[in-house]
């Protein structure tokens, strides 16, 4: 990403994203709106798509991240996650739809005007079908330019500097760090190459981790770590949360 200068996190933009507080934030569209399970529920109403929808104030030009987990009830049809520009007459940012049962679906979009409408919804044909949506969550990113279209979710406040080759340099991680949000290309099965510049100048510390992580402490599964330590590199992994761990390099 190579533009320049002092980048701060956006924090969580949706209202609700996880359903805590019922529906609280979200409008139906030819459907009813309730909560079972911590989920939201989408049912149908009238004809044509039932649909959750929230409109969103955002910065134009700037990338954000989006993550949606969605599970058919009753539906009969398609579950569909959809972001819509407000600045270019609702012009479509980003369209994911799934015919299986369950889905997660991630991506990253970049609106031109100041707000941005998130819709979830399902194309079931019959009055009362339902869909369920929870884990909603859309903040400020850097793009990844890769197919995959991933973007690093920026917590905190990073320095950006851009580079002759057209790239940046980050910098500013004592505290902040860039995160990427779990989705199913993170689960390996084969062999894994990491390609990179690294400071070995700087100060000991973790260069990036695959590791799941949560209210303060990792849970006991299978992880791995890139860090910096006596000014070298290290890779461990390990098979519980690092409450033991291997160094395969360093």
């Amino acid at each position: 990403d190579p533009g320049a200068g002092v980048v701060s996190g956006s924090g969580e933009l949706v209202v609700n994203g996880d359903f805590g507080t019922g529906i609280n934030g979200w409008t139906g569209v030819n459907a009813s709106l309730s909560t079972a399970g911590g989920k939201l529920v989408v049912a149908r109403t009238a004809s044509g798509n039932a649909v959750a929808d929230q409109t969103l104030s955002v910065v134009p030009g700037q990338n954000y991240s989006i993550r949606v987990e969605a599970a058919k009830g009753t539906t009969t049809g398609v579950l569909n996650v959809h972001v819509a520009d407000g600045g270019s007459g609702a012009t479509v940012l980003l369209n994911q739809s799934s015919s299986a049962s369950a889905a997660s679906f991630t991506g990253q979009f970049t609106p031109t005007g100041t707000t941005a409408t998130i819709r979830l919804f399902h194309s079931g044909t019959s009055d009362a079908e339902t869909a369920l949506f929870d884990n909603v969550p859309i903040r400020l990113a850097v793009a990844d330019r890769s197919q995959k279209g991933n973007g690093l979710v920026i917590n905190g406040t990073l320095t950006r500097t851009a580079l002759p080759c057209g790239l940046a340099a980050w910098s500013g991680f004592s505290s902040a760090y860039l995160e990427q949000p779990y989705s199913a290309d993170l689960d390996f099965t084969g062999d894994l190459a990491v390609i990179g510049w690294i400071n070995t100048a700087d100060t000991n510390g973790t260069i990036f981790e695959r590791a799941h992580y949560t209210t303060g402490a990792y849970s006991a599964s299978a992880a791995f770590r890139v860090e910096l330590a006596a000014g070298g590199v290290t890779i461990r992994t390990s098979s519980d949360g690092f409450a033991t761990s291997q160094v395969l390099h360093g």
